[in-house]
């Protein structure tokens, strides 16, 4: 979502950037062309930023705002996967060889710092606060790297089959999304668990708190979003897609579901990439 919530920003398959506008989101608006030799792709949160990996290992950061390519990295080589734009888009997070996770300045174009992550890598979620990078393994090996002093605090956390994590807006609370059918929450203070959300079909597959952190929606296997209480961690909501799997897979992860920054508006995408948007209901509704 752009940061007025008007919007939805997508990258196409043919290297095309749109903004897509409208009641509906139906109106369409092509605003770069990248080609297709792309590897990855993330959006900044605030949907202002753009990062891409090519498969000859360039780098790029965009400004969507303003149409114009930010940063550009050529010193990486291989198929780089992305994992979080840092510090107003002059910071990248990427992942390399499998599990071999970088920090870069882009303003410089240098290499902050790397570390491993599990080798069976598959989400990573960083903190609001930009200090903490967690990355789960899908047997359950946790790393967690303190980016401010490049220190690895131990983190326990029980899930297995990990597919989607976030932070909620405060940083207070840590979720994750599992194939094994639930999704698991935890203080971050602590890492003390708090919550086990169940009752999707199949697995579950991504977890994203709304902006104000007062529900958390989990996108299951049976074209099934659910939207919980975070504080009675009750579930208050069902909504149906369409497909079989409403999960967006990029070339390294999976794209978590986004609340628009009003709160107004929820997205995930399906197996089949097409876009879901669900607008909550006025009062009257």
């Amino acid at each position: 979502f752009t940061p007025d919530s008007r919007s939805v920003l997508t990258l196409d398959r043919q290297g095309q950037v749109s903004q897509w506008t409208g009641s509906d989101f139906q109106q369409k608006a092509p605003l770069l062309e990248i080609g297709t030799d792309f590897y990855d792709v993330y959006f900044s949160s605030d949907g202002r930023f753009m990062a891409v990996s090519f498969t000859n290992g360039l780098l790029q950061t965009w400004d969507l705002a303003r149409r114009v390519l930010s940063h550009q990295l050529t010193n990486t080589t291989g198929k780089v996967g992305l994992d979080g734009l840092l510090a107003g888009g002059n910071k990248l997070v990427t992942r390399s060889g499998g599990n071999l996770c970088h920090e870069w300045n882009l303003t410089t174009g240098s290499e902050i710092q790397s570390w491993q992550a599990p080798a069976s890598l598959c989400p990573v979620a960083i903190s609001p606060d930009e200090r903490l990078c967690v990355a789960i393994g899908i047997g359950g090996d946790v790393v967690c790297r303190n980016l401010a002093n490049e220190s690895n605090p131990k983190v326990d956390l029980h899930v297995l089959g990990a597919e989607g994590a976030c932070f909620s807006p405060d940083g207070k609370l840590f979720a994750v999304a599992s194939s094994v059918g639930y999704a698991r929450v935890w203080e971050t203070a602590t890492w003390r668990e708090v919550a086990t959300l169940r009752g999707h079909l199949l697995g579950v597959h991504s977890a994203t708190f709304s902006g104000d952190g007062k529900r958390l929606a989990t996108v299951g296997g049976n074209a099934a979003l659910k939207l919980w209480d975070t504080e009675s961690w009750q579930e208050v909501l069902t909504l149906k897609g369409q497909g079989s799997l409403l999960r967006g897979a990029s070339a390294t992860h999976w794209q978590p579901t986004a609340f628009s920054p009003d709160g107004n508006a929820i997205l995930a995408v399906n197996h089949a990439r097409i876009v879901h948007i669900w607008r909550a209901p006025s009062c009257v509704e």
